[in-house]
């Protein structure tokens, strides 16, 4: 334990994640977390989420030999059949698109998510239309590539814990990066560590008026807790759609071999 301190007057704490904490009277600080009296009750929460000015005030140091940007994600996560795939990128994939997904009809309403593989290309797409044709919101499409999926995964399951805690502490507006991922579209394993970071977009938890969206840097993409929700149920189909590629690739091949 580096110090404990004792306050003079009881004060209330709202840490990063919208959870608030009343009548605070003691703290104990040690290397990862701070341990506080709460209302009578003893509690604990991690000084990455802290707000600057209560670490500010109780000496509380966050140490600094961690990487600058500890999410950035440099590099995919590939599968021999990500690496398959990767190795045939630059082939025309045009007609060896796969798509699956979600249709909801809701009065004169057709909502619709839908998870795309093209090569190496992933897109989950968010559709809500009138079925008299008249569009009511354009497409929002959040786009990754084949090796971040687990990526994306974790970054649903982030949004949905942060939405959960802001709903039930009924948190204030707030803005809050979930990651920095690489964009690939750019990726060269050749470049250098700092020129790779430029390559990153943002990934970001919305907070207002007591509701929840998650907006993309590279596509302007907004997505809401419904969108996730969907997003979050169909990326698993993902791999079938691999596989379904990965076979008309290698069909395609066969056939070319046939007429030379």
């Amino acid at each position: 334990m580096l110090a404990c301190l004792s306050l003079s007057q009881a004060e209330d704490l709202t840490t990063l994640d919208g959870h608030t904490f009343t009548n605070i009277t003691e703290i104990s600080k040690y290397a990862t977390m701070v341990v506080f009296t709460s209302n009578g009750q003893r509690k604990g929460v991690t000084i990455t989420n802290l707000p600057e000015a209560f670490r500010a005030k109780y000496g509380v140091v966050i140490k600094t030999n961690a990487p600058a940007v500890a999410t950035v994600k440099l590099q995919p996560q590939l599968s021999p059949v990500d690496s398959f795939l990767f190795q045939q990128k630059d082939i025309d994939v045009a007609d060896l698109m796969e798509c699956d997904g979600v249709n909801i009809h809701t009065n004169d309403e057709v909502t619709s998510w839908q998870l795309c593989l093209s090569g190496v290309e992933v897109s989950l797409t968010s559709y809500l239309d009138y079925t008299n044709g008249t569009r009511k919101r354009q497409p929002q499409r959040l786009k990754f590539q084949i090796g971040q999926d687990v990526i994306m995964g974790q970054v649903f399951d982030k949004f949905l814990e942060w939405d959960a805690i802001a709903r039930t502490n009924k948190a204030q507006p707030f803005d809050k990066v979930i990651t920095n991922y690489l964009n690939m579209a750019n990726y060269n394993p050749n470049d250098n560590p700092t020129t790779r970071l430029s390559y990153t977009d943002s990934l970001v938890f919305h907070w207002q008026l007591g509701e929840s969206y998650l907006s993309d840097s590279a596509n302007a993409g907004i997505f809401y807790k419904n969108d996730i929700l969907h997003f979050k149920d169909i990326l698993p189909e993902l791999e079938s759609l691999k596989a379904k590629v990965v076979k008309n690739i290698k069909t395609k091949a066969a056939q070319t071999t046939l007429f030379k």
